[in-house]
């Protein structure tokens, strides 16, 4: 009878999960099957715990520190899943305002249909998470619970996720300052997502390969905050929020030039960063068939001081930066099609409505282009267009009665080209430069002490000038 109960007893605490409630311990579990569960709980500091599952439907859960009282520093957790439909789970409750006693997590799963879950509470901590086949699921939360339960904002931690193959989900959580955030997807029809708002001195970046994949990070109401995103395929899409943020940066690049041009969709890139001062916005497109966006507008203060500028080398790309309310702000595009003849043109457009001392600049290079810049409503802005090639459009507006001392220039090398210029106010000066056959400048001022200039070089030229 007493061998029975203590047989009994045994396969009692044998089903019980593992817990340790002291310092520098580690423990191990692995299981292999269906539909097996796994706990490991750790309450002390430099403790280590390992879980290892091979099938599937299986379940782990490795705790370290207490979430009452935040005990749990320089924990260590490994869980790695092997097969499909699996969930890991890793929990780590660390002292906040110490960085250099951080927690690390660390998760690995292949097959297909797994769940990745990390949860840090604290400073200084470091996840990691790696999948590999198809429809993961992976997520980092630091400084917050999942769905916002419980946040601690937490600074100094480290975010990094890892994701081979298709139709993969991809979302890291930051809540506090100076944190960093890596995510990188190879395959198709994959989405990455990365939460720093609102904070300061993050960094967030993210790379995707493939096509069909989407990428978001969110910075808002942020200071001096940076955002990378790299995207190789076609029809991704690539947003970066940093609305209502002072010194931001954001960087976005997409190439589809392997796709063949007969079947390239394009890419979309969009920065926010409207009602902001003082950021910095580039974007870069090699392919064909893209769209660019930048949003830099919405403010009137003394000096926004926001810079924008945009890098397109391809046919059929389409380019908009708008600084519309906007004081001292900078404006930059740049298109090439030139490498393909009689190519579908790109469209180059800056909107710096209501802008004060703002500055904006096109250049674009090949055949049938159109740019267009738009000061109207203005105050001491300057406007150049430069472009060489066939049958370009180029056109600035700086019209209505409240445009001052606005500055406009014009070069067309080709043949074939239109340039126009739109004036309306006080102390504005024009100048259009053509070299090429059958070009045609026009001009028009109306208002006090204006100044055109229009130099032509070549044969069947039209020139047009109507000053009042």
């Amino acid at each position: 009878m007493k061998r029975n109960l203590a047989i009994l007893a045994a396969l009692l605490i044998l089903m019980l999960p593992m817990s340790v409630r002291a310092d520098s311990n580690s423990a191990t579990q692995s299981q292999s099957g269906l539909e097996n569960y796994g706990e490991i709980d750790q309450f002390g500091v430099l403790n280590s715990a390992l879980q290892q599952q091979t099938g599937q439907y299986n379940n782990a859960l490795i705790t370290q520190g207490d979430p009452n009282v935040l005990s749990g520093v320089s924990n260590i957790a490994q869980q790695t899943q092997i097969g499909d439909s699996n969930m890991a789970t890793i929990q780590q409750f660390s002292v906040p305002l110490n960085p250099a006693l951080g927690n690390l997590a660390v998760q690995s799963q292949s097959g297909i249909a797994n769940s990745a879950f990390a949860v840090q509470l604290g400073d200084g901590n470091v996840a990691s998470q790696g999948q590999v086949g198809a429809v993961h699921d992976a997520q980092i939360w630091q400084g917050a619970k999942p769905e916002f339960s419980a946040i601690l904002p937490s600074y100094l931690n480290v975010a990094n996720q890892y994701q081979e193959g298709d139709t993969h989900y991809a979302l890291i959580v930051q809540v506090g300052d100076g944190n960093q955030a890596y995510q990188a997807q190879y395959g198709s029809g994959n989405w990455a997502e990365i939460w720093q708002d609102p904070a300061y001195y993050n960094y967030a970046n993210q790379f995707q390969s493939g096509s069909g994949n989407v990428a978001q990070i969110y910075q808002t109401e942020g200071i001096s905050n940076s955002a990378v995103q790299q995207q190789y395929g076609n029809v991704n899409a690539a947003m970066i929020d940093q609305t209502a943020g002072i010194g931001n940066v954001a960087n976005q690049y997409q190439d589809n030039s392997a796709v063949d041009p007969a079947v390239a969709v394009g890419n979309i890139a969009n920065i926010l960063q409207f009602n902001g001062l003082s950021n910095i916005a580039a974007q870069t497109q090699i392919g064909d068939a893209n769209i660019a966006l930048i949003d830099q507008s919405g403010i009137t203060v003394a000096s926004s001081a926001n810079q924008a500028s945009q890098v397109q080398l391809g046919v059929n790309n389409q380019a908009m930066i708008d600084q519309t309310d906007g004081v001292g702000n900078i404006a930059n595009q740049y298109q090439d099609n030139s490498a393909v003849a009689g190519a579908v043109g790109n469209v180059a457009t800056i909107l710096q409505t209501g802008a004060q001392g703002s500055v904006a600049s096109q250049t674009q290079l090949g055949d049938m282009n159109s740019a267009m810049i738009n000061q109207t409503f203005t105050l001491g802005d300057v406007a150049y267009q430069y472009q060489s090639g066939t049958a370009n459009i180029a056109v600035v507006n700086q019209d209505l009665v409240f445009t001052q001392g606005d500055f406009a220039s014009q070069q067309q090398f080709g043949t074939g080209n239109y340039a126009e210029i739109d004036q309306l106010g006080w102390f504005n000066a024009a100048y259009q430069y053509q070299d090429g056959l059958a070009n045609a400048a026009y001009t028009t001022q109306n208002g006090n002490a204006n100044f055109a200039s229009q130099t032509q070089i070549g044969s069947g030229n039209v020139a047009v000038i109507v000053q009042q």
